[in-house]
């Protein structure tokens, strides 16, 4: 009996970490995470890619398996005269569930932890704010792979290639000039009314915070675009994990 007390906690105890032959080299050498001069440090690649320029996986908000497809989440019933679309979130389990946290990062809604091991997780929207406010952002490309380069005040720098993105089992290309990753917080209302026209109807926020990134310049600025925006939980974003300094 003892014996097998020990074998289910095993079990138990393996289950709660990311098995080492899945887990990228890169996420098994913490010094290869990069100091930007900020709160954190930021891996090298994304979640799901063993080199900088790959575009990982695309994964719904707090859905810890990185499977989830599904988009029957959400109401929606749009007022035609002002073309406000008011949401209410339906799913009890899946993308986080009815109440999930306000930030999912470290916990068991963290898929970077799941997947690469307790050091890592996914950035918070403070943490991917100073990467807006505090670094240098430039088109380049990677082996042929468009993305931005971030540079930090220290010269250090990541690379953040083009990404597609994912509603339900369907990728959309994004013509390959732009980005989307998650944060690991829940939007705020404000950031769903201007990022998508929506209005909660229930408790539950249907979205979460992400960086998205245009490198087609506007007409108006000459810029290229970049801000931080709410997506629904259930779309397929990719993920860029961080690590404590």
């Amino acid at each position: 009996m003892r014996q097998l007390l020990i074998c289910y906690i095993s079990i138990f105890v393996v289950g709660l970490f990311a098995c080492d032959d899945d887990v990228p080299s890169w996420a098994k050498d913490v010094d290869s995470a990069v100091d930007l001069g900020l709160s954190v440090k930021w891996a090298p690649c994304n979640l799901g890619a063993s080199q900088s320029y790959e575009s990982g996986g695309l994964y719904g908000w707090g859905d810890p398996t990185g499977k989830a497809v599904s988009v029957d989440s959400m109401d929606f019933n749009q007022d035609l005269e002002t073309g406000i679309r008011y949401v209410k979130w339906n799913y009890r389990s899946l993308y986080g569930g009815q109440n999930p946290p306000q930030d999912i990062s470290g916990t068991g809604y963290d898929l970077a932890t799941k997947m690469l091991g307790k050091n890592w997780r996914m950035p918070t929207k403070r943490e991917m704010q100073e990467l807006l406010k505090y670094c240098r952002w430039e088109k380049t490309e990677e082996h042929g792979v468009p993305g931005m380069k971030v540079t930090g005040n220290n010269g250090n720098s990541i690379f953040l290639p083009i990404t597609n993105f994912r509603n339900g089992g369907k990728v959309y290309p994004t013509f390959k000039d732009r980005g989307y990753y998650w944060s690991s917080t829940l939007s705020t209302e404000e950031e769903e009314a201007k990022s998508l026209n929506y209005k909660e109807l229930g408790a539950s926020p249907c979205c979460a915070g992400a960086l998205y990134f245009n490198m087609t310049t506007t007409v108006d600025t000459g810029r290229i675009y970049i801000t931080f925006e709410a997506n629904t939980r259930h779309s397929g974003l990719a993920i860029r994990p961080v690590l404590n300094k």
